[in-house]
């Protein structure tokens, strides 16, 4: 698959490959990864179509893509440097300064040009479409999750199961990732230009803020209750009394105590959301109520201070003294005229729309996970119906199929015998691979990487995911399930961070993981929370000593270690 090969953020990041990944899962990726990308490619005159190889493969239980081509693409571009487009998805750098970069020349310029006449084609067609085909993404989604309330004869399962992972998901997820090609591309660029002009602090002083983020809608809600509670002497002792499993027991019981209605809108509202999202095993907030009374509990804690709305004075301030650095670098003054005006209009109109296009971003990815939730009530209810049937032994074989065999055994192409072999041989393949941990990266240029050190001897290198500086104690916590030991102002150390994470940033000073890039989870969150941020710290989780004291540097993208006894 060529020399360079990397597990792409979103990948590690969102739960398909944070541990050894489904066979149905990875079919899913495949399926959309090897027909959306070489697309992309080709529309927007990135490569010839002799220039693709296959762009995705299962290594040692986990999806990595082909770095390589997606570099080799990037690299057409005109002022193109490997170290920046590293940056932006936490691939591990291995060299000292920009890397491959290319060159603004005569002959580069001239190769570009129709590139940038198809990608300012593809651009301006995504904005003109980009809300039409959400509304429509979230329509299908509401008809096809009304039509599996009433599924409930085997061929009307079976004809929606095919309808939803073939014809439904592949268009939803095509558009998101087509969404995060246009990103890629033009992020990279934009990226250049505004970091030339305001520095890399100011860059992300841009770019954090959005307003409605499609995944923190639920936290904002979730807030909004909690300051319901808080104001209701007697509901708040009861809520922060009584254990979350007995909460969620007596909201399914249907008792009418005083913010137990509100948690079920919460539920009936972001019942698609899960603290694992993209990991089809894990039941989703339509079932794990008590994640969602765990949701408001995490912010009932919290006082006035900690919310989104002081967070969001403090973004915008910073938003504004960013502009103003950009004013001041663009504009000049003689004779009380002001020259060079149209430069700083320019600059604020590719700021606005970055934000734009990240704002975008979120929101397909919002319709993505919707339709991941359709696949997994619609695949349950088929593995019920193949058990039924003698098809399948259990229903969570059914997990370790690929889309396409399931959609071969409906088409009558592929017997049940066939598929129970698949089955078995599938299960083997991932246990075999569920306690080991790859390397992030695979391939040559990783096997003796001589990487650039950091700037002060001893850091652990990472990678900005927000500006500022912070120092504080270190909580090292190994997953969701250990969130219970974060304690207010300290530092999270993790692998990595998803949807369920989100209402503990209001707690935390800064935020350290061992993978991600400047468009993961953990980096958006921390721009909307204001708190610094290191993602792509490679070894962080061992490294750092539980409860030490630590300085995490956004700017630099650097941690140190003060005191391990903390």
């Amino acid at each position: 698959m060529g020399s360079e090969m990397c597990i792409r953020d979103s990948f590690k990041d969102g739960g398909v490959s944070s541990t050894v990944c489904y066979p149905f899962m990875w079919s899913l990726y495949e399926y959309i990864w090897e027909d959306w990308l070489p697309r992309y490619l080709l529309e927007s005159r990135l490569l010839e179509a002799a220039d693709l190889r296959k762009l995705g493969d299962m290594f040692y239980g986990r999806p990595y893509w082909n770095l390589t081509v997606v570099k080799q693409a990037m690299a057409v571009a005109p002022g193109y440097k490997e170290r920046a487009f590293d940056a932006e998805l936490g691939v591990r750098i291995t060299y000292t300064g920009d890397g491959a970069v290319t060159p603004i020349t005569p002959a580069t310029l001239l190769r570009v040009g129709r590139v940038a006449l198809a990608q300012r084609r593809l651009v301006a067609e995504r904005r003109r479409t980009a809300t039409p085909l959400r509304d429509g993404l979230l329509a299908t989604y509401e008809r096809r999750l009304a039509e599996l309330g009433v599924a409930a004869d085997p061929a009307g399962v079976k004809r929606l199961w095919r309808r939803i992972v073939v014809e439904d998901y592949y268009h939803a997820e095509g558009t998101y990732f087509w969404q995060i090609f246009i990103n890629t591309v033009h992020l990279a660029l934009a990226r250049e230009a505004i970091v030339k002009v305001v520095g890399h602090d100011g860059y992300f002083d841009l770019i954090g803020g959005l307003d409605d983020i499609s995944h923190l809608r639920p936290y904002y809600d979730a807030w909004e209750l909690s300051r319901q509670l808080r104001a209701d002497a007697e509901a708040n002792a009861w809520w922060t009394t009584t254990p979350v499993d007995q909460i969620a027991a007596a909201l399914d019981r249907g008792e009418t105590r005083f913010g137990l209605d509100q948690v079920a809108s919460l539920v009936e509202r972001y019942g698609y959301h899960s603290v694992k999202e993209l990991d089809l095993t894990h039941p989703d907030f339509d079932t794990d109520h008590a994640s969602v009374v765990q949701l408001v509990l995490d912010t009932l804690g919290l006082g006035d201070d900690q919310g989104p709305h002081a967070d969001r004075h403090g973004l915008q301030a910073r938003y504004t003294a960013a502009l103003g650095r950009a004013r001041t670098a663009l504009v000049r003054r003689l004779a009380g005229r002001e020259l060079g005006p149209g430069r700083y209009h320019s600059f604020v109109e590719k700021v606005t729309k970055t934000r734009a296009l990240l704002w975008w971003r979120e929101e397909f990815r919002d319709c993505s996970t919707r339709h991941y939730h359709l696949i997994r009530l619609a695949t349950l209810a088929l593995a019920d119906v193949l058990v039924a049937e003698g098809t399948l032994e259990r229903a969570d074989d059914i997990w370790f199929t690929r889309a396409f065999d399931l959609v071969g055994l409906l088409d009558g192409t592929l017997d049940a015998a066939t598929l129970r072999g698949i089955v078995a041989r599938h299960r083997g393949y991932y246990d075999s691979f569920r306690h080991f941990q790859p390397a992030n990266e695979l391939g040559r240029v990783f096997d003796n990487p001589g990487e650039e050190l950091p700037i002060t001897p001893g850091a652990i290198a990472g990678i900005g995911g927000n500006s500022g500086s912070v120092t504080g104690v270190a909580r090292v916590v190994s997953g969701l399930e250990d969130i219970g030991r974060l304690n207010p102002g300290e530092i999270l150390v993790t692998t990595f961070t998803d949807t369920g994470w989100t209402s503990k940033f209001a707690m935390i000073s800064g935020i350290v993981t061992e993978y991600g890039g400047i468009l993961c989870h953990a980096a958006i969150v921390s721009r909307e929370y204001g708190i610094p941020c290191v993602v792509a710290a490679v070894g962080c989780t061992t490294r750092i000593p539980d409860g030490a004291l630590i300085r995490v540097d956004g700017s630099s993208g650097q941690v140190v270690i003060l005191d391990e006894e903390g």
